[in-house]
């Protein structure tokens, strides 16, 4: 006659396979643990393999990873993030960068690119300028945007471009054609060839009042090719030189 085991040493029975089971699981784990730290530390497991660039086209993410000169090989977790975003904002157009490890072996780089909104004469050379006043490119032809001349510092470039938004503030970006910086301030010249001297300061308010006695005389059909608004003394004048 077959002899059934009880309850109790079934129960036991399925407490030893348990317990094997953790055995085994438990080794496991550590050789996957030790497969790894072996990786770690003598394999290519955690060593920068790729750097992916975010945000520009492929040839200028070439050029941002020769700037983030990061050597393939060294171990992710010795890639100082910080360091690296340092060396790709020395790109010129390079803005809002963000650099990123993302494991096992891949560095991100995030990067905008300045867009040009008007180009500029440096030292007998064009180019491209950002609408914050950095120098985004050079430029071997020129291009349909506005043109600047007379810079000769940053400074200079951050007045052009104050002036370029206080007009770009009133009238369509397209009429402008030309900011020229010289000894007293800032001009701007519309596409129909008016000069608006505008002086250092205040280019909203004497831009405005430029509108005001353009449209006068419009209605009156007269023709002017500079407007003067440039005197601090009397900051409401406006100076008109009638075109011939």
């Amino acid at each position: 006659m077959k002899e059934h085991k009880t309850l109790l040493a079934r129960a036991a029975d399925a407490v030893e396979d348990r317990r094997w089971t953790t055995v085994l699981l438990a080794i496991l784990c550590i050789g996957l643990l030790g497969w790894t730290f072996r990786q770690a530390v003598g394999g290519d497991l955690f060593r920068l393999q790729r750097i992916v660039v975010h945000g520009v086209d492929a040839a200028t993410a070439d050029q941002v990873r020769a700037f983030a000169a990061e050597p393939e090989g060294r171990y992710i977790w010795r890639v100082d993030v910080e360091r690296v975003a340092r060396r790709v904002r020395l790109l010129p157009w390079a803005r809002a960068v963000r650099v990123r490890r993302q494991l096992p072996d891949t560095l991100v780089i995030d990067v905008h690119r300045d867009q040009a909104v008007a180009m500029a004469v440096l030292r007998g050379r064009l180019v491209d300028v950002a609408a914050t006043g950095r120098l985004v490119a050079t430029r071997v032809t020129a291009s349909p945007k506005v043109l600047v001349q007379g810079v000769v510092n940053a400074a200079d470039m951050k007045l052009a471009m104050a002036a370029r938004r206080s007009f770009a503030a009133l009238r369509s970006e397209e009429e402008l054609s030309e900011i020229l910086i010289h000894a007293t301030g800032v001009s701007v010249f519309d596409r129909a060839g008016i000069e608006y001297r505008l002086g250092r300061s205040r280019f909203d308010e004497r831009l405005r009042n430029a509108e005001r006695v353009r449209a006068m005389l419009k209605e009156r059909r007269v023709r002017v090719d500079r407007m003067l608004l440039d005197d601090d003394l009397h900051p409401d004048r406006v100076v008109v030189r009638r075109g011939s």
